[in-house]
Order: structure tokens, then sequence, then C-alpha cells
């Protein structure tokens, strides 16, 4: 059976318990729930290219949204394993073991982008009928 309630979206899925911290947002910066997000200058921000995840984003931020209010972000700890849908690409078993990327280029923050590999994640794991990939974080802020 498929667990729709996993798709866009990155789910612990082995490791110690969930941490969450509330930073800032910037104003009128849209956020992704469930997404990937980096923390740059203290406050939250979707990833980009040569930065380090910070957590997952517990909750959507509409680009129309001019307060910087704190939102619950669940941080992506070193050696935890987590669950997401690859957005780009189809996982094949032989994948397992390769360096996979967010797919933040593609306007899915939220998943697994096979295509471009800008070595954010290790995939340890697949679940190839479901398109689902397990990662850890090679370098998150803990």
């Amino acid at each position: 059976m498929r667990e729709h309630r996993l798709l866009n979206a990155y789910h612990l899925s082995k490791g110690p318990e969930s941490v969450f911290r509330f930073p800032a947002t910037n104003a009128s910066t849209a956020i992704t729930s469930r997404a990937i997000v980096k923390l740059a200058s203290g406050k939250v921000a979707d990833m980009t290219d040569n930065t380090r995840p910070f957590g997952i984003a517990q909750k959507a931020k509409a680009s129309s949204d001019t307060s910087t209010d704190a939102i619950a972000i669940e941080i992506v700890k070193r050696g935890s394993e987590y669950k997401a849908e690859v957005t780009a690409g189809t996982v094949v078993a032989t994948d397992v073991g390769s360096l996979v990327d967010v797919d933040y280029g593609g306007s899915r923050p939220d998943g697994i982008n096979l295509t471009e590999v800008r070595n954010d994640m290790g995939l340890v794991g697949a679940d190839v009928a479901n398109n689902i990939g397990y990662v850890t974080f090679l370098a998150p802020y803990y």
C-alpha cells in the first residue's frame, strides 16, 4: 500500500528524537512546508547551491506574507535517515550508495533530485516501487 501522506515531504525515518528550533523568516519569502531549508544570517531560507541544510520547515509561508515571524524547523541531524519522494528522476536499486541532491533547483525543495548532484545527501536506501528514497545529509548544522 502506498503511503500518500509521505509524498512531497521529508520525514525522519531513523535516528534520535526530533529537535525543533524556531528561527525568524525573511519578509516576503516563500517557504515550502516539509522542505529542506538553510539558515542565512540567522533567518530561514530555501536551500541553494553550496549551503548546509539546517532543517525541515514545519509550515508553509507565502511570498505575499510580509511578516518575519518565526516558524518551527525540525533540525536535520548527522547520521539520521530521512524518507522523501524522488521528484526528479526515477530511483533504481543501483542508485543506493550514490550522492544525490535536494531538489531546490526545480522548485521542489521537498523532494530528492537524482539528475543534478550537488552532493547534499547520500542515498542509503530506496523503495523502488514507490519512487521513495532514504537519505542522510552529508554536512548538516548538527
